[in-house]
């Protein structure tokens, strides 16, 4: 029999109240919020609103105990004090579960003869004795004591946070007493949940939390565990929590490994999502940034925008901030150096409604670095989550500094304090750069191989940071792993890593050559290339490791040669050319290493900084960032031009932009096209420049300056082949950008934006077949002759023939859906009973051909017989459907998608996804046929939920 089953069985031991193990058969089934309570958490807002779903706390029949009748009696001898050998514990983690937090060690741990210490002795023999006192008095209240009374008998698990898309929800599930201080806490239990919502799933690991408030109460202790979501779609979603136990089994990827333990395991419930309302320059706000297969840049998921790094790289070591817990500086290594950072310069750009934490209200000083350094739109931060043996020897997320490197124990309160730092990075526009490891201590996990530690602490920074939209996780830093190695842990964070975050590699300026071997590893996004000195090399003509520009033209054709494409920025220029307090940015700065980083298709740069006669100690050293203003601001200005003009103003989709240096005269410039409709031109030099214009069209000039940020007054040009640029009145022969983007293009691009786009709402789009995107409707026609229609009136089809035609006059429609899922179409049509040939015809001018385009699967019922769902092929391409009343409106769905015969009728039913953009594509058939309303219906929805033309667009 073992004692320390999770799910306790209370039996009387004389005066006293014992607990032993039963099996997690004698619970009943966790609730679940109603419709209600979901809605009333919906209307309540978000920061307070909470799901609690409890376990049946209730144990309906004693024979549900691991064991039979003489396994009780036994464990009560046990308990008693009578020699009888059991296995009572594993870890000590158990032991305070079982006995309370004086139990400090299981002895004989993973063995049949372990038992538990206590701080007065074996434990049982401890609260036997306090059992045997107690019988001789009535007044000792602690006599009737559980051992382990501060943990529930049953769990329960509460959702919190921000219930809204790519927000951080929080599941607390509270109920199973562990340690910070215990080994086993973190790698013998294994606390996952699954969140899902129809066809979408994340297995999201989580981890110990204490208390769920560590980071304002300090707490090591407590029965709290945590996972964090960030959910990518609105509306209802569910969760399941495995909670398991066994030997490492916290980096196991076998979901069947272990076993349950039951105050927690299996408990599940939903909750709602809303929209998010976060402000646009919060990171929530765009969606996850990840690497998009094929692509060369980082896009949003929410917006579908490009982002362009414009970041700082210095202080590395910025979390060896003195106001974190347990934050100390160490002088164990020859390499360590820097101080502890306070940040004092900066407490005053703290704002009243910062976060900050502990009843001392710390923080505030690096949490007003944060509002400074947004403030000039620098959009990422370099930090380095483990400088222990390295250069800053500060930084780390463990219970103890430890030179050896094998510490399984994690701070709790420290890590929740990273979490409001990280947390307020994202809500002002940062990507939190987390770099794993340096080259100084890049052996010490494991001697680099990705051995237990190392997993551990891999899956504790993806437990607690990865639900943040914009997190790259960083190798190393001047890493010296091998390649097998650095693959290992590639595959690792994208085992465990939900959201597929990106993962990047920074070497010594020297070694780009290491690189080479990860070049294929469809794990691997990318690189963050570092060099000594910036070289003013225009790259045209360069390999690796001779100028910005080269690198990133290189490594796009190498990583595309190798079937994956990767990302390319620029970390640290580290040598004679980094800044310096006070410095303006000087134009090598400027032209060779921020613009050439992103005129060459780069995916951007970060700041490394340095001061004169210190070496590299100022890089972990500098305390007020305001010795570096010049660098931030036109740092500032690049982020802004890529994101705020060239995206937001001009909608461009930067990855439609490709290298063209051919498209003008000079050979001093840096030049990014899509050809005919925009180009971006970098005038190293400034200077007279040509450009080849393709057609007549008419182009705007907006000329930018990169040293202020400030724009001159828009200027035309116009006519094809070699036109000049005309260049501004303050214009000056120094380094300028100039976009020249065709009126056509700008057209098409604000028709686009306006043009309508239906959005799912509650698994439905309606649509109104006139609303269509198409401007020349070619043979339809809108009318309003057949009364009974919906909207402003519907289209008819006036081409081909009554009886039949090919496809003719496409007219499209763009959608999402709220929900993942299967959808049914319906279409609400008319058609007409003619006389043909002196036949009445009831089977003409009834019919379309319709099909989807988009990322989608078909149906679960494909075959190839009459009443099937489609196949993907048939959904994809132009296929008939049918149906309509006589000159009156009714829905068609179904079976109606017709391949030819009376017995060859499929389903149109397709597998969508929540997010994903859709165009829905009807095209004229048979003449007279008439078309009301579209609309896509999830599968949970009953045939008739939508056909209530009361129901309004979903807009």
């Amino acid at each position: 029999m073992f004692l320390t089953k999770k799910i306790w069985l209370t039996i009387g031991l004389a005066a006293g109240l014992f607990l032993v193990g039963c099996d997690s058969s004698s619970l009943g089934s966790s609730e679940s919020l109603s419709d209600g309570d979901v809605a009333d958490q919906v209307d309540n807002g978000t920061e307070d609103s909470t799901d609690e779903n409890t376990a049946d706390n209730d144990s309906e029949d004693d024979s549900s105990a691991d064991g039979d009748d003489g396994d009780i009696e036994d464990a009560v001898d046990y308990l008693e004090g009578e020699d009888v050998t059991y296995d009572e514990c594993n870890t000590t983690a158990q032991c305070q579960t079982l006995w309370g937090s004086t139990a400090y060690d299981c002895v004989n741990s993973q063995s049949d003869t372990s038992y538990c210490m206590c701080a007065d002795g074996l434990c049982s023999d401890v609260f036997a004795d306090d059992d045997d006192d107690s019988s001789t008095d009535d007044d000792n209240d602690e006599a009737s004591e559980d051992p382990g009374s501060d943990t529930e008998t049953a769990g329960t698990c509460t959702v919190t946070g921000t219930l809204e898309q790519w927000h951080r929800v929080e599941l607390l599930c509270q109920g199973f007493q562990a340690s910070e201080a215990d080994d086993a806490t973190f790698t013998d239990y294994r606390f996952n949940v699954t969140f899902s919502q129809n066809d979408l799933t994340y297995a999201v690991p989580g981890h110990f939390a204490a208390d769920g408030a560590a980071a304002y109460t300090g707490a090591a202790t407590g029965d709290t565990w945590r996972a964090y979501f960030a959910p990518p779609t609105t509306g209802e979603w569910q969760y399941s929590v495995s909670f398991r136990t066994g030997s490492s089994i916290a980096v196991s990827e076998e979901p069947g490994d272990g076993v349950a333990v039951d105050e927690l395991d299996g408990l599940s419930g939903m909750f709602s999502v809303a929209d998010a309302s976060a402000s646009a320059t919060d990171l929530r706000n765009h969606g996850l940034l990840r690497h998009v297969a094929g692509e060369h840049y980082l896009r949003f998921a929410g917006d579908g925008s490009i982002y362009i790094e414009g970041g700082m790289d210095s202080p590395e070591n910025i979390f060896g901030y003195d106001e974190f817990d347990n934050t100390y500086k160490y002088d164990n290594a020859s390499s360590c150096k820097g101080i502890l950072h306070s940040f004092a310069e900066h407490e005053d750009d703290w704002q009243d409604g910062d976060p900050s934490w502990g009843d001392d209200e710390r923080g505030k000083s690096l949490i007003g670095l944060i509002n400074y350094i947004a403030g000039h739109k620098v959009n990422a931060m370099y930090v380095m989550a483990n400088t222990v043996n390295g250069d800053g020897c500060d930084a780390h997320p463990w219970t103890e500094y430890n030179e050896n490197s094998d510490v399984k124990t994690f701070d709790i309160s420290k890590l929740d304090q990273w979490e409001i730092a990280f947390d307020h990075m994202t809500e002002n526009g940062i990507m939190i750069h987390l770099v794993t490891q340096e080259t100084e201590n890049d052996q010490d996990l494991n001697g680099g191989d990705l051995g237990l530690e190392r997993k551990l602490y891999y899956r504790e920074l993806i437990s607690r940071f990865a639900h943040h939209p914009a997190i790259q996780w960083n190798l190393g830093e001047e890493n010296t792993n091998t390649t097998a190695q650095r693959q290992a842990f590639a595959e690792f964070f994208k085992s465990f890593d939900p959201y597929g975050h990106q993962i990047t590699l920074h070497t010594y300026p020297s070694q780009q050559s290491e690189y080479e071997g990860m070049l294929g590893d469809s794990n691997f996004d990318g690189l963050t290339i570092q060099y000594s000195a910036i070289p003013e090399t225009d790259g045209l003509n360069s390999s690796y490791g001779e100028g910005v520009y080269g690198d990133v033209v290189y490594w796009h054709e190498a990583s595309e040669a190798a079937g994956h494409r990767w990302i390319v920025s620029f970390t640290e220029a580290s040598g004679s050319n980094a800044p310096t307090p006070y410095d303006e940015v000087s134009d090598r700065q400027r032209i060779y290493w921020m613009w050439a980083s992103v005129m060459s298709g780069g995916a951007g740069f970060e700041w490394y900084l340095k001061n004169d006669g210190s070496g590299h100690a100022y890089d972990l050293a500098v305390e007020d960032l305001r010795e570096f203003d010049s660098y931030w601001a036109q740092s500032g200005y690049l982020v802004s031009f890529f994101a705020d003009t060239l995206q937001g103003q001009f909608g461009m989709d930067l990855q439609d932009l490709s290298r063209d240096n051919d498209a003008t005269d000079t050979g001093t410039d840096w030049v990014l096209s899509d050809a005919g409709n925009a180009y971006v031109i970098y005038l190293r030099e400034g200077g007279a420049t040509n450009i080849t214009l393709p057609n007549d069209d008419t182009y705007q000039l907006h000329w930018m300056n990169p040293r202020t940020g400030e724009y001159s007054q828009t200027t035309s040009i116009s006519g094809a082949g070699n036109v000049s640029l005309s260049y501004p009145a303050d214009y000056s022969d120094e380094d300028w950008v100039v976009l020249v983007v065709a009126e056509s293009f700008l057209n098409a691009t604000a028709d686009e934006a306006t043009a309508t786009t239906y959005a799912g709402a509650d698994g439905l789009v309606i649509i109104e077949a006139e609303n269509t995107l198409t401007e020349d409707l070619g043979e339809w026609f809108e009318d309003t002759a057949v009364s009974g229609y919906t909207g402003d009136g519907y289209l008819e089809f006036d081409g081909n023939s009554a009886i039949s035609g090919n496809p003719n006059s496409p007219l499209e429609y763009t959608f999402t859906v709220d929900q993942s899922g299967l959808y049914y179409l319906h279409m609400r049509a008319s058609k007409e009973i003619l006389e043909i040939n002196g036949e009445t015809r009831t089977d003409v001018a009834n019919d379309a051909y319709v099909r989807l385009e988009g990322n989608f699967d078909a149906g679960d019922n494909v075959c190839d017989q009459h009443g099937c769902d489609a196949d993907l092929d048939t959904l994809m391409t132009d296929t008939k459907m049918y149906g309509g009343s006589n000159l009156s409106f009714s829905w068609m769905y179904g079976n109606r998608l017709d391949l030819g015969g009376d017995t060859n009728k499929r389903v149109a039913v397709y597998r969508l996804y929540a997010g994903e953009p859709y165009t829905f594509v009807l095209s004229g058939r048979s003449r007279y046929f008439k078309v009301d309303r579209i609309m896509f219906r999830h599968e949970d929805l009953s045939a008739s939920s939508g056909d209530y033309i009361s129901l309004a667009e979903t807009k």
